[in-house]
């Protein structure tokens, strides 16, 4: 920055802090277009009290870092790997903190094996500078 506006060198940073929202809208067209980490097949389990229709649990196979088939099914009393509310799952999702912040959050509860979540809920760059 200071050799383009030299009149603000030394005064010129770099910060990064949370200030912002996220909520995913659609969970069936996030799941099938957000990126993944190997090869596998996950359950989740959400609930959505706004948008009933993201409601439900969630089959998500993935290889190759793309999911290959995403399924939805009402929500089941079989226990999915996984099971969250829509803010959880849109904060994880989006990569604003990884598998190891699951021990730690409101309203999620793990019931399967945390590597094979590893694969979807991991740590993203993140640069939104879309105002509301």
């Amino acid at each position: 920055m200071s050799l383009i506006l030299p009149e603000w060198a030394g005064h010129a940073r770099k910060s990064s802090y949370y200030a912002g929202m996220v909520r995913v809208i659609n969970v069936q067209k996030v799941l099938e277009n957000a990126r993944y980490r190997g090869s596998g097949t996950v359950t989740v389990s959400l609930t959505d009290n706004q948008i009933p229709e993201n409601s439900g649990t969630y089959k998500i196979e993935f290889a190759d870092n793309r999911a290959t088939c995403v399924t939805r099914k009402l929500l089941s009393v079989q226990a999915a790997d996984a099971e969250m509310d829509i803010n959880a799952f849109s904060r994880l999702i989006i990569g604003t903190c990884d598998i190891s912040s699951l021990l730690y959050m409101d309203h999620v509860k793990i019931n399967g094996d945390t590597e094979k979540l590893a694969g979807i809920f991991y740590r993203k760059p993140n640069y939104i500078t879309e105002d509301f």
